[in-house]
């Protein structure tokens, strides 16, 4: 009988293990990105008839790289529905690109600066007046984000909320690992 019941907690451990090696795997394997907590709205200088672009920064924090990146930018407008119930309307905002196929790994913010090379943090841009947006305060914008990663293949959904004006500032985002903006001198230039 004891050797029954060797075999069988034998048996258990190693299921619990197994479980608990592939949870710990499949968690620590996912895509991993920081995202832009403030809009940075710029000087347009890409394209005609738009005096200024509003530009989101996404920074790959992964060793390995992401594939498949899917943007949607959307506005959200909130309205009541019977007596206590909220809905959202939801409208779609283009971006000038809303897809890359390939997200390299993360840099060190040093060889960043030694190369002036940071392929991982990117920039995607509208030129819809997202001010407009925000200064109502029944609506929002809404950032998503889907990739895969590079390894294991699984997907991870991003969602960032940008609910008023302070969460747009006037200048550039500074290179490399930082999400901050800095006030450029000739913006209006």
């Amino acid at each position: 009988m004891s050797l029954f019941y060797t075999i069988l907690i034998n048996i258990l451990c190693s299921i619990v293990a197994s479980f608990l090696f592939l949870f710990i795997v499949l968690y620590s394997l996912r895509p991993k990105i920081s995202i832009s907590s403030i809009i940075s709205k710029q000087k347009n200088s890409f394209d005609e008839g738009f005096d200024f672009t509003y530009a989101f920064k996404i920074i790959n924090q992964s060793v390995f790289s992401g594939f498949d990146v899917q943007l949607e930018l959307f506005s959200l407008q909130q309205y009541r529905v019977e007596a206590k119930g909220i809905n959202n309307r939801i409208k779609s905002i283009p971006l000038k690109i809303s897809e890359i196929k390939h997200l390299p790994p993360y840099v060190r913010t040093k060889t960043c600066n030694k190369t002036s090379f940071a392929p991982h943090a990117v920039m995607f841009r509208t030129n819809e007046n997202l001010e407009e947006i925000v200064k109502n305060e029944s609506k929002t914008l809404q950032l998503q984000i889907t990739l895969r990663h590079g390894l294991t293949g699984l997907s991870r959904v991003y969602q960032k909320d940008y609910i008023n004006l302070d969460d747009i500032k006037l200048g550039e985002f500074r290179f490399g690992n930082s999400l901050e903006i800095k006030v450029s001198k000739n913006l209006y230039n």
